[in-house]
């Protein structure tokens, strides 16, 4: 590790079940971990933090294999969730199949906002409906029947 940068803080909104915000950049062999965690009070936040640094630190290991995904894969990520937000733009640039990145207007990394989980949700859905649909065409053949040798 080369450098790392903590940032302890408040949510701007008073009224949000966990205001007490946690954020880490570390510099591992020229590639940055990020992490960002909420909380309800500040050294929740810093535990749940070290927590959270430890599975990135594991998934960073991961990276490379991100090509190796051979499904459609949609990531959803709050507007207002920089770090994870530049972890899903890195992740998506190294996954070779479909990939959609939706990003919900305004919202945190919890989606607490109001509104903020119906959008995703929405965005779920409809990535679903289309991608099943899909998945079942080219199962059956676009006239609606299976293919020979594989089963409805």
């Amino acid at each position: 590790m080369l450098f790392a940068r903590v940032k302890l803080g408040r949510a701007p909104d008073p009224g949000m079940t966990r205001p007490a915000i946690a954020q880490a950049v570390l510099d591992v062999d020229g590639r940055p971990v990020r992490a960002q965690v909420a909380a309800r009070q500040l050294d929740e936040a810093v535990d749940l933090l070290e927590e959270r640094l430890r599975d990135q630190l594991e998934h960073a290991a991961a990276g490379p294999r991100l090509a190796e995904v051979r499904a459609p894969t949609l990531l959803i990520v709050g507007a207002r969730d920089e770090v994870v937000l530049e972890l899903n733009r890195e992740a998506r640039a190294q996954l070779r199949r479909r990939t959609a990145l939706e990003i919900v207007p305004e919202a945190t990394h919890l989606f607490e906002e109001p509104g903020a989980l119906d959008r995703v949700a929405a965005m779920a859905a409809a990535w679903f409906s289309r991608h099943l649909r899909s998945a079942r065409a080219r199962r059956t053949g676009m006239a609606g029947t299976p293919r020979a040798g594989r089963p409805r």
